[in-house]
């Protein structure tokens, strides 16, 4: 599978109820698609579009541009294997992303659209993305959509990078995941800690390391010669 999304509705509480799309799952491909079927199928109801989205889980679902002579067109294709699953249910911050990487969740005449990143302490979370009225998705830039994709992969790609180097850390070391990830937020977040003297007998900050010097000193904090 590659891709893959959640699609379905979020209440004021911070629960929702979603399917999954299980590939093509990009703003790029889901956010147009979506468009389409609220304002040109379901009238601009987007209620109508969510009871159409929970009815099963979903192979695909895209838009297939329009012409001069061919208007715009929605594929909405049921996945074979999963269609009488019920829907996902659970709270957007108790860290069910189902292995998941991206949730559009319709609620409050707006579409809320989530990213799943992995955690340094292990597991997934959904963190807000990106959200936009839903009167304004059919005028949406390309490009801004493109740009929130653009920033979603990047972002995933950091955190999986991090994630892994702290698996190894734990493992190298012996110490539990969770603690890695509070001091790896010590450091990330006090950058104007003082560490100690420069060469020339200035002070030394966390935010005049390098990349490279902050993986080391992390790992020298790990085994706890610093």
């Amino acid at each position: 599978m590659g891709l893959r999304a959640l699609i379905g509705v979020e209440g004021a509480d911070g629960r929702y109820k979603a399917r999954p799309v299980h590939y093509d799952g990009c703003p790029d491909v889901i956010v147009p698609a979506l468009s389409h079927l609220v304002f040109q199928v379901c009238g601009g109801d987007d209620q109508i579009a969510v009871e159409e989205l929970l009815g099963c889980a979903w192979e695909r679902i895209h838009l297939h541009t329009g012409t001069a002579n061919r208007p715009a067109k929605i594929t909405l294709i049921p996945s074979p294997n999963l269609a009488t699953y019920p829907a996902a249910t659970a709270a957007i911050g108790d860290g069910q992303v189902w292995d998941r990487e991206w949730a559009y969740l319709f609620g409050g005449r707006r579409l809320h659209v989530y990213l799943g990143v992995d955690l340094l302490k292990g597991g997934q979370v959904w963190e807000p993305w990106a959200c936009w009225p839903i009167t304004d998705l059919p005028s949406l830039p390309r490009a801004e959509v493109l740009e929130v994709q653009k920033r979603g992969y990047q972002r995933q790609r950091e955190q999986s990078a991090e994630a892994r180097y702290a698996a190894i850390i734990a493992e190298r070391y012996g110490i539990p995941r969770a603690e890695i990830a509070n001091i790896w937020e010590e450091l990330e977040a006090d950058e104007v800690s003082l560490l100690g003297l420069d060469p020339h007998g200035g002070p030394y900050y966390l935010s005049d390391l390098t990349g490279g010097d902050r993986a080391a000193l992390r790992e020298a904090r790990m085994r706890g010669t610093w």
